[in-house]
């Protein structure tokens, strides 16, 4: 009986001096495993902010703000002050390692804070440095389309089937909707980047080179100060059909052409003083250094455009001379919502802006090797048809449009 109590005593007494050895490994593993925990959590809230100051930073090069200044100031204002707490914040440009080492233009963030563990009075020597990197660059672009309307669901849409590729530009909207970019059915819309103030859903219609932007600022209207369109006096035009060579000049009768026609506009401005532009099917309408202006001299009724299929348009804008840049003008005046239908196809090639932005414009056309110059402005846009459009704009007279963003590359 003794011998079993004096056994029982010295289990319990190695257990116990086991428990006493073991204790202060189960400790250290149990901190080091809360502590492993809290670095992660570090270096995700560090890495935010390296990434976030990364992207500042394009915008200061772009602004000539002080990049260095800048940058740090938004790590600041997210907890990582540099020269406090050991905390290092670099900036570098051109960045200094990475795919991207030396390329002018890009901006790298490295943060980087020492901590001790809390072990670290029985290791003396360790201190963990925990870092994260950004590298940023400018995604220049620029947008070939831009719709006004600021609270219109579908303000940029893309219906049926239609194919719409906008090679190497942006499509913009300016509308705060949870559904300012669309595209539906069967359709496709292809773009550099698309950018709203509101949402753009994602989905398989969609296709974007250079990412999707919610939540923008407002892009300005490069052409909003632009009033180069007097009211008419008097109606020194006519046209009759058929076809004609055309002279600049005020029509309040219209330019309407009948199927087969061919009209070539002579280089100058058209104002339509509350009248319309019809292109019948199968008529050609051709010109350079063209601007063709929707107005009304009264100030209540204002003419839009109609482009039926099959039509032929090539009209091209004046490269100088206040009317640069701009092919199709529609007067601020004009109601808003204004029915505008380019709808002519393929062979519909507008060189130049068609600025109407106080219409509901639905468009399908656009140069087939999209290697043109088309912008568009309108307060909403609607395709419903197959329609190419690129920024090739070099020498054209037009304003740049969209702003420069940046994009996170490593």
């Amino acid at each position: 009986m003794r011998n079993i109590i004096a056994l029982v005593k010295s289990e319990r007494g190695g257990i116990a001096a086991i428990s006493a050895l073991s204790l202060p490994i189960i400790l250290s593993a149990a901190v080091l495993g809360t502590e492993g925990g809290a670095w992660a959590l570090q270096h995700q809230t560090m890495q935010g902010a390296a990434d976030t100051a990364a992207l500042s930073g394009i915008v200061a090069k772009s602004t000539g703000a002080a990049l260095t200044t800048q940058s740090r100031a938004v790590a600041a204002a997210q907890g990582f002050v540099h020269g406090l707490n050991n905390v290092s914040v670099a900036v570098n440009t051109p960045p200094s390692k990475g795919a991207y080492k030396g390329r002018s233009g890009a901006v790298e963030i490295i943060i980087t804070q020492p901590h001790e563990p809390v072990l670290a009075k029985f290791f003396p020597a360790v201190t963990i440095n925990i870092s994260a990197r950004a590298v940023a660059i400018q995604n220049p672009g620029g947008a070939c389309m831009l719709a006004l309307n600021g609270a219109a669901s579908g303000a940029v849409s893309v219906q049926g089937s239609a194919q719409v590729l906008l090679k190497g530009c942006d499509a913009v909207a300016n509308s705060s909707s949870t559904t300012a970019i669309s595209a539906s059915g069967s359709s496709l819309l292809s773009v550099n980047k698309a950018i709203a103030v509101g949402a753009i859903p994602t989905s398989n219609n969609l296709q974007v080179t250079n990412g999707i932007y919610s939540a923008a600022p407002l892009t300005v209207d490069p052409y909003a100060t632009q009033n180069f369109a007097p009211q008419p006096n008097g109606c020194a035009q006519n046209y009759n059909g058929g076809n004609a060579t055309l002279q600049p000049g005020v029509y309040c009768n219209g330019i309407s052409l009948t199927a087969g026609a061919n009209v070539t506009l002579s280089p100058g401005t058209y104002y339509l003083d509350a009248s319309d532009l019809k292109v019948a099917g199968n008529a050609t309408l051709s010109g350079t250094g063209v601007t063709i202006v929707f107005t009304s001299s009264k100030g209540k009724t204002y003419g839009s455009a109609s482009i039926a299929s099959n039509a032929i348009i090539n009209l091209t804008a004046p490269t100088s001379g206040p009317t640069a840049g701009i092919v199709l003008f529609g007067d601020r005046n004009m109601p808003q919502g204004t029915v505008f239908k380019l709808t002519g196809g393929g062979a519909q090639n507008w060189t130049g802006a068609i600025y109407l932005p106080r219409a509901n414009l639905t468009f399908a056309g656009g140069a087939t090797g999209g290697n043109g110059c088309t912008q568009i402005v309108a307060d909403t846009v609607t395709f419903t048809g197959n329609s190419n459009l690129s920024l090739s704009c070099a020498g054209t007279g037009t304003s740049a449009m969209g702003t420069q963003m940046a994009l996170l590359v490593e």
